[in-house]
């Protein structure tokens, strides 16, 4: 018999046989295509109508009839689901409450921390100012107008503006963070060991970071006011100066002071990515170490679509930890705006212009002087 025949002989025993399952390893491969047209409309579609079969074939015509089609080429398939009948409306409408929950969650989280900020904005300009305004006559004058105007203007504007913004960058990372890790740690707990050693190093690199950092901010507040007072005192000048054309002079001092202070702000800077670069080598390794692990793991253990979900999220992870600490840093830079407000607000007041006990002596025991 010709390689055909035995092909068709074969497919009427399996027919024959009246199983549930039928698993038919290209049939049609050696009859010609009106032989094979036959043969599908007439056993697979009719014959087997009521039974499962999974074909496999190479021959495409046929593909219109099935239920289901699954292609695959050099791999192994891993599973298969059906996909249910879901309309577009209802995805339309799940996105859109996710989003419009997401918008909400946003605004909330905006506007708790715009009323906190501005609350304790509120109490420490209203402490400041009191403290200035009720000053003894020998603050004034031992205090440059500059150093006040730093703390009225810069540091305030920090108070206001910067502190909040720099809670929110750092508590949306944060979480971003601790979800990733999670993510990663669900799908190899290895993971999780080396992340938190690289938290571990990361904390200490940060902490040794801060301590620098935090004086070369106090530096560059310092190097504020002497630029800012002797603006001041010039403006008050300005016409005696132009008078005996000594502007040229006027202004090149000024502008050594301006270089003074941008030196400490460029080494502010400058500390800052010395920070961000051991920050990125901490969690490169740990993304080395995730991929290293994924890799020595046996065939089979690990679902491809996992790896493929651990390494997405590891790759973002980098990006998320420096961003979450760059703000953090910036967070523990601007405390200290905080604290030289405050050193104002401790000054000791001027004596009360009138003492209730003296005024009352001074009038006598019935109001006669």
């Amino acid at each position: 018999m010709s390689g055909g025949q035995k092909q068709r002989i074969q497919l009427a025993r399996a027919v024959y046989d009246d199983a549930d399952i039928y698993l038919l390893n290209d049939p049609f491969s050696v009859v010609d295509a009106h032989t094979a047209a036959t043969l599908f409309h007439d056993c697979v579609m009719t014959s087997l109508e009521k039974k499962t079969v999974v074909l496999v074939t190479h021959q495409v015509e046929f593909l219109s009839s099935v239920d289901r089609i699954l292609v695959v080429s050099t791999y192994w398939l891993a599973f298969a689901i059906e996909i249910p009948d879901i309309r577009n409306g209802t995805l339309i409408g799940v996105y859109a409450l996710i989003s419009t929950l997401s918008a909400v969650f946003f605004c909330l989280r905006s506007l708790v921390t715009t009323h906190l900020g501005l609350r304790a904005s509120k109490s420490l300009f209203s402490s400041f100012t009191n403290a200035i305004f009720k000053a003894p006559k020998s603050f004034f004058d031992s205090t440059l107008v500059g150093r006040i105007l730093t703390r009225a203007l810069s540091d305030l504007s920090i108070l206001d503006f910067d502190i909040p913004f720099s809670i929110l960058f750092v508590l949306g990372p944060l979480i971003e963070l601790v979800v990733t890790i999670i993510i990663m740690a669900s799908v190899t707990w290895q993971v999780l060991i080396v992340a938190i050693l690289a938290l571990i190093a990361s904390k200490y690199v940060q902490d040794y970071y801060l301590a620098t950092a935090r004086e070369l901010i106090r530096i560059n507040g310092t190097t504020k006011a002497p630029m800012m007072n002797y603006a001041s005192k010039t403006s008050l000048g300005v016409v005696t100066i132009s008078a005996f054309k000594r502007t040229q002079t006027f202004f090149s001092n000024y502008i050594k002071l301006v270089d003074r202070d941008v030196v400490a702000f460029f080494h502010t800077n400058g500390v800052l990515e010395w920070l961000v670069i051991r920050i990125e080598t901490l969690q490169n390794f740990t993304l080395f170490t995730i991929a290293f692990l994924l890799v020595l793991l046996p065939k089979g253990t690990i679902a491809p679509g996992l790896v493929g979900l651990s390494l997405s999220y590891a790759l973002s992870l980098t990006g998320t930890h420096v961003f979450m600490v760059r703000w953090h840093c910036n967070l523990a830079n601007y405390i200290v705006s905080v604290e030289r407000i405050k050193q104002f607000m401790h000054i000791p007041p001027e004596p009360a212009a009138i003492v209730e006990a003296r005024s009352r002596r001074a009038r006598g025991p019935k109001g006669e002087r």
